[in-house]
């Protein structure tokens, strides 16, 4: 779970308190006063035989936010891959940056598989392609929940899987779905939804 700044406005006492604790907040540009790391930069999660690496970067803020400042996405991210890249199969980015900056991250920084974005400007964004690199996210305050289907291998290409009517296989797919949460869907429908994803995910696995 990638911090934002808009999160950071709640304050250091909020981060501090048990049950947030606990979450996995990765932020790998938001240091202390003494210019540590607050959060860890990147977690790193083995499905299968797939190694991933998923950093978070945070954007800049107009907030005032004496415990913490903001550094620059570059450096860390930089950084970052340097550190795990030869540990990972597939890394995704979860950004709080602007499209701008987004979209230099393909430019950038090619190693990067996946980025899913947080930019408060814009709500669903159907998932596409800069460069080798796939950008996608869905509408803020879980209003919307996102399923990105993906069939990966490496030094291949990305494609979008419909265009795979010719039988190629040498290419990595991907396809995605957005279902929209609304005040009429009952709890259980919400989580059968969780569920069908649970699945999806625990088959791979398998």
């Amino acid at each position: 779970m990638a911090v934002s700044a808009t999160d950071l406005a709640a304050g250091e006492a909020f981060f501090n308190s048990p049950e947030i604790k606990s979450l996995p907040w990765i932020s790998a540009n938001i240091v202390d006063k003494q210019g540590q790391l607050v959060f860890s930069p990147h977690i790193i999660k083995q499905i299968g035989s797939v190694s991933i690496g998923i950093i978070g970067l945070t954007g800049p803020h107009n907030i005032q936010i004496p415990s913490y400042t903001i550094t620059d996405w570059k450096t860390a991210l930089t950084n970052q891959l340097s550190d795990i890249k030869d540990k990972c199969d597939f890394i995704i980015v979860l950004s709080n940056l602007v499209s701008s900056a987004n979209k230099e991250i393909s430019e950038l920084y090619p190693s990067v598989h996946l980025v899913i974005t947080a930019d408060k400007k814009r709500g669903n964004v159907p998932i596409h392609q800069l460069n080798n690199t796939l950008f996608t996210q869905v509408f803020s305050r879980g209003k919307y929940l996102g399923k990105l289907d993906f069939q990966w291998s490496p030094l291949s290409i990305w494609r979008n899987s419909s265009m795979a009517a010719d039988g190629t296989t040498n290419f990595n797919s991907f396809n995605a779905k957005v279902k929209r949460i609304v005040p009429s869907n009952k709890p259980e429908d919400v989580e059968a939804i969780v569920q069908q994803i649970n699945k999806s995910i625990n088959n791979y696995r398998q």
